[in-house]
């Protein structure tokens, strides 16, 4: 079927941050979600089409803050007691996107609202459910192309554009990327610091690793935590009698690049 797609995924997400030394706290965030996703997309003109998608998402754990009587005597049984809401949300997104292959360089805009209204969650078999999903509308601009061995591709990304409350250095994104031959080399700007990346094509997978920072504080170079991030990932390809057309890594064909 064009234009259209279903996911299913489990994600997980833990963080902790400790303060102040003298009587220690710690904030901690631990999330785990597993989420079933169909969507579709309408062509509007030649240029510019439309999309949708509907999730449900079954949500565990949330944020708090331990303080001093907890800390010294927590274990993983005890730490992870702070975190037991539990609850089912249905989601909404909506998206548009622009793409101008008669132009120079192949001009792409898209403009993303994830969460349309928030996403609120019901509680199941806990006393609370868990906090709400905020909204956050995304607008992108990327240009590429193409020459023999030779790729390019760089792009701008305006996050949580309907969050008064983000500093605008910290919903900016930029990126470039290079390709030659089977290596990616990517460089680019996350949340005010700076980001360095590489990618290769094993022809069977394609292997990426970055370096990147994110901001803790309130705003860019307040708090910096870096991280670094490592990927191997695997693309099947099928025809319509389910028969395997394509197993490998990323392709340089123009039109899939685009």
């Amino acid at each position: 079927l064009p234009c259209f797609g279903v996911s299913v995924y489990d994600f997980g997400h833990l963080t902790f941050l400790l303060h102040n030394p003298a009587n220690p706290n710690m904030e901690m965030t631990y999330l785990n979600d597993y989420a079933f996703s169909i969507g579709g997309a309408i062509p509007i003109s030649p240029v510019l089409s439309m999309g949708m998608a509907v999730k449900r998402t079954t949500r565990a754990g949330g944020s708090a803050l331990i303080g001093t009587a907890l800390l010294s005597s927590a274990t993983s049984t005890t730490l992870l007691d702070q975190f037991s809401k539990k609850g089912d949300g249905y989601g909404f997104d909506l998206g548009f996107v622009g793409r101008f292959e008669s132009l120079p360089m192949n001009p792409t805009v898209s403009l993303a609202w994830k969460d349309v209204g928030s996403t609120q969650f019901l509680k199941t078999t806990s006393a609370e459910a868990p906090d709400r999903q905020k909204d956050n509308i995304v607008l992108n601009m990327q240009v590429g192309g193409n020459i023999p061995l030779l790729g390019f591709r760089a792009g701008i990304e305006y996050r949580h554009i309907n969050d008064s409350t983000e500093q605008l250095g910290k919903k900016l994104h930029l990126g470039t990327e290079i390709s030659i031959l089977m290596f990616d080399l990517r460089a680019g700007f996350y949340q005010g610091y700076y980001t360095y990346g590489i990618g290769l094509d094993l022809l069977f997978a394609q292997l990426d690793a970055a370096m990147y920072s994110i901001e803790k504080g309130a705003y860019p170079g307040q708090s910096q935590d870096q991280r670094i991030q490592v990927g191997l990932n695997f693309n099947l390809s099928f025809d319509p009698s389910f028969h395997l057309m394509d197993f490998g890594g990323k392709k340089r064909k123009v039109k899939q690049r685009r």
